[in-house]
């Protein structure tokens, strides 16, 4: 028995003793495996640029200067959380083990592009492409990958950031006072954090409400607001599905996977959190098309973050809880991959690699321009598409140390045959 074959027999047992049916599981996860082809490595190795050290979101950026609409250019360049995404697929893929067995000169140049980003100023990332005008969610979410990067990569951020200035503010008035100044207006205090909440639109749009504040989590808690958002968050759910919102299905767990995001970071039990998993689980067999290709994805990770959520803040009754929605998970397991597997088709593109929506890759990625919306491959689209569902659902299962890789060497040395492929141009 080869070394592949070992790993999917370890997978199965590991299933069957948890209570489910491991042979039809694993026969489930052969075939959301096999969707995913090799081109994939070598096409992201082609998306680093070896100049400036950092991934492009999609080809149509790399081979792009700029796009010009409506008279106005906007210029296409790699990004940090289209970096921070590359690099963690070739960890969650197999390729690595650790991003420090990349060449020397390939992880210098990313410390280097990820460092230069970072404002001495107010302690956020920008990039040159983009400038200040970015939303915040697009500002969060660039500073925790940055964050993120220090520790794949073994570095320090030449400034301190944003969150540990937040951090530092303490109690000294006056230090306050000039961390403060440089910090969005909604972090000053309790009240203007609340009237901040309150004016998004969390019935009509949950999701994109919640991809805000979770995308500021961090900076969230080292304001000292993290209560105040959950107590926000409580007062509007629906208790009946666990959800927030007006809508049901897809809409409502997207929603779910965001807001729950914002519990994990606060150390905080999320309520109803049955019923909010039940409604996830629900999700992941509808005979539906995804219209985008977080929706599956979105799903699993819901199932995910609850069941860690009850564990850890949720005491004996959430540890109870969660092992019965693991329980139900097993259970609904082989049908559950095969559903994900089949939602994955209308995704796939010509080079191996998946695109946001079945018709096309975004343009824009959290309101900043990065594509020419073709239907094509994106890092965002593709990391969601394939190792997220992968990792998710085996976490959602409790199935994530037997993790079968999906690639293996022979997938790392095509994506530096991709990585050579332009640097030698």
């Amino acid at each position: 028995m080869d070394t592949r074959e070992m790993q999917w027999e370890r997978l199965a047992k590991e299933a069957t003793r948890l209570g489910g049916d491991g042979n039809a599981i694993v026969d489930a996860y052969r075939e959301l495996y096999s969707v995913h082809s090799e081109k994939i490595c070598s096409w992201l190795g082609a998306l680093f640029e070896p100049e400036i050290g950092g991934f492009y979101y999609s080809n149509s950026a790399r081979d792009n200067e700029y796009v010009e609409i409506g008279g106005e250019k906007h210029y296409f360049l790699p990004d940090i959380e289209s970096t921070n995404q590359a690099t963690n697929m070739l960890l969650s893929t197999g390729m690595l083990e650790s991003c420090m067995e990349l060449p020397e000169w390939m992880r210098k140049k990313i410390v280097s592009f990820t460092s230069s980003l970072l404002s001495p100023e107010d302690g956020y990332i920008y990039h040159p492409q983009w400038g200040k005008n970015i939303r915040l969610s697009r500002r969060g979410r660039d500073l925790n990958w940055a964050i993120e990067m220090q520790g794949k990569f073994d570095f320090k951020l030449p400034y301190p950031t944003a969150i540990e200035r937040l951090r530092e503010s303490g109690d000294n008035p006056d230090k306050k006072a000039e961390i403060m100044e440089n910090m969005p207006e909604h972090l000053h205090s309790k009240e203007a954090f609340l009237e901040y909440l309150n004016s998004l639109d969390w019935e009509n749009k949950a999701y994109p409400s919640g991809n805000t504040v979770t995308a500021q989590g961090t900076q969230i808690v080292a304001a000292g607001l993290a209560d105040v958002a959950v107590d926000f968050l409580n007062s509007i759910q629906r208790p009946e599905s666990g959800s927030w919102g007006k809508y049901d299905g897809y809409e409502a767990v997207n929603g779910i996977l965001k807001i729950t995001g914002v519990y994990q970071q606060a150390k905080r039990a999320i309520p109803n959190a049955l019923n909010t998993a039940m409604t996830a689980m629900d999700c992941l067999n509808l005979d539906v098309e995804c219209e985008a290709v977080v929706w599956q994805y979105n799903a699993w990770y819901s199932i995910r973050n609850i069941t860690d959520n009850l564990r850890r803040f949720g005491g004996e009754a959430g540890k109870r809880q969660a092992a019965e929605i693991v329980a139900e998970c097993l259970r609904r397991a082989p049908e559950a991959i095969r559903s994900s597997a089949k939602k994955c088709l209308p995704f796939l593109c010509e080079d191996g690699a998946y695109s946001y929506t079945p018709g096309f890759s975004s343009s824009t990625s959290q309101a900043a321009r990065v594509s020419l919306g073709l239907k094509e491959g994106d890092v965002n689209a593709t990391v969601i598409n394939c190792t997220g569902i992968i990792h998710n659902s085996l976490k959602a299962l409790d199935l994530e140390e037997s993790f079968v890789p999906l690639f293996g060497r022979s997938g790392y040395e095509k994506f530096l045959a991709g990585v050579e492929s332009v640097r030698n141009k």
